[in-house]
C-alpha cells in the first residue's frame, strides 16, 4: 500500500513524490517508460487527464 496522506492542498514537493511512486521498483511499468520524447505526441491529451 502506498504510505500517500489526504490533503486539502498539495504541493509540488506532492507532485514529485508522486512522481518517485509511480516510477519506483513497484510503481506503474507504463509511467517508467515514459520520456520527454514518448510522451510529446499525447501531451495535450495527458494534461486534459490532470
Amino acid at each position: 500500500m502506498i504510505d500517500f496522506k489526504d490533503k486539502e492542498r498539495y504541493g509540488f514537493e506532492d507532485l514529485l513524490r508522486i512522481m518517485e511512486i509511480l516510477r519506483g521498483e513497484n510503481g506503474c511499468p507504463w509511467d517508467r517508460e515514459q520520456t520527454h520524447k514518448s510522451i510529446r505526441r499525447n501531451f495535450i491529451e495527458e494534461v486534459y487527464e490532470a
